[in-house]
């Protein structure tokens, strides 16, 4: 395999010589030619010249701090992936380069010879990977990433997760996928009624390989017309590696326009991954310790720096003796709701039993295909692909089963 030529901007000469010994030192397949400047002046004069297939950088230099330095760079690298090296407290400026075209960054304390040489290999497959700049911005960006979270056990989290991927199915009609992240007891594949032969863990291992044919092969269809990527068996997040976890969703998002990710309740791998999703559902429920630890988890949300604008607060009523109105929660929390579910224990507790979703025509369904409606910016009125074509077709079957 030909030698990926490395331009490494580091002011930093014993760090530099780290990389290189690193990177001289990897047993993976592929190999780096690296060039090293020590400023960005330097480093805008040997990009003029051509040849660099792979950018590493620290934001600090000499001559320039910060964005700018990125900015500078990328103007002069349109083509080439740019992964960022950063201090303990450069993290949120590290983020705002990934939101402008950077391709991942690497803190320094915890970066590992393993760590760089996987995310340059990583990097570099996800840039070649990206569709054609031909295309508009609305179409490179027309998939999207969900996030469901719960905010404490019990909350239905699971349940909801299935349910709003089956609505954006069928209210937007477009391909969505399923991910079950959850701590491993496989509840997504069980409450959409399908049995996966394959998992997570077996799509990571086809990581390097993957491509649309074998997402065809890996996920399981519901009836609902979502496909399903089952949990790992016996598999804690924590033993997932969570930049493999997100290459693999990226390229699920090339395949798919919606990824709706179970992500069980908030951890340290839930946290790590609402960093790169698009949009986070956080579910409680109605009783007040439910309500008091989602303020909780909106403050860590808050102090992690996350942005809240990409946060939508779900409540799952569980009875109507705890039911609260949007108006009530938010005078006692001081928390704004985005959608409330009705109690619907008997509906849930019977689609439970027939492993299946709930009907479209119950209470709990009809709360989140509105919920649905509004993530997809469906305007009201307009008619969606429920009410025609394969949509309609499951929708009158899942009707015919429930009755």
């Amino acid at each position: 395999m030909k030698p990926l030529c490395l331009l490494l901007i580091e002011d930093d000469a014993d760090y530099a010589s780290l990389v290189l010994a690193w990177l001289s030192a990897s047993t993976d397949k592929q190999t780096f030619s690296v060039q090293w400047t020590d400023s960005l002046a330097a480093a805008l004069s040997r990009l003029q010249q051509g040849g660099i297939d792979l950018i590493l950088m620290d934001l600090g230099l000499p001559d320039s701090k910060g964005v700018p330095t990125f900015n500078a760079v990328q103007s002069q690298a349109k083509d080439i992936p740019i992964v960022i090296l950063t201090s303990n407290d450069e993290d949120v400026t590290a983020v705002q380069t990934i939101q402008k075209g950077a391709q991942d960054y690497l803190s320094k304390p915890d970066c590992t010879g393993q760590s760089l040489a996987r995310t340059l290999r990583h990097a570099v497959v996800r840039h070649r990977s990206a569709p054609a700049k031909s295309e508009s911005e609305a179409e490179r960006r027309r998939s999207k990433l969900v996030a469901v979270v719960g905010a404490s056990g019990g909350v239905g989290t699971t349940t909801i997760a299935s349910v709003l991927a089956a609505e954006l199915r069928q209210q937007t009609g477009a391909k969505t996928l399923l991910v079950d992240l959850d701590l491993g007891p496989g509840l997504a594949a069980f409450s959409t009624g399908v049995e996966p032969q394959f998992s997570v863990g077996d799509a990571l291992g086809q990581l390097r390989g993957m491509d649309e044919a074998m997402w065809d092969s890996l996920v399981t269809p519901s009836v609902e017309g979502v496909d399903v990527l089952g949990a790992t068996r016996g598999v804690v997040p924590a033993q997932y590696q969570i930049p493999d976890v997100r290459d693999l969703l990226i390229l699920a998002a090339r395949v798919y326009h919606w990824v709706v990710l179970d992500l069980g309740r908030i951890n340290y791998f839930s946290m790590e991954a609402l960093r790169w999703t698009d949009e986070c559902v956080l579910a409680a429920s109605s009783d007040l310790q439910s309500l008091h630890q989602c303020k909780q988890v909106l403050e860590i949300f808050e102090a992690s720096e996350l942005d809240r604008k990409r946060l939508r607060l779900l409540v799952n009523q569980k009875d109507k003796s705890t039911a609260l109105s949007p108006a009530m929660i938010r005078r006692a929390f001081g928390i704004d709701v985005d959608c409330v579910l009705p109690p619907s224990y008997e509906e849930l507790y019977r689609a439970c039993l027939r492993k299946q979703l709930p009907s479209p025509k119950s209470a709990f369904r009809s709360g989140l295909a509105t919920f649905a409606r509004d993530m997809a910016e469906i305007p009201e009125g307009k008619e969606t692909k429920q009410s025609a074509g394969f949509g309609g077709m499951m929708r009158r079957l899942v009707d015919a089963n429930a009755r």
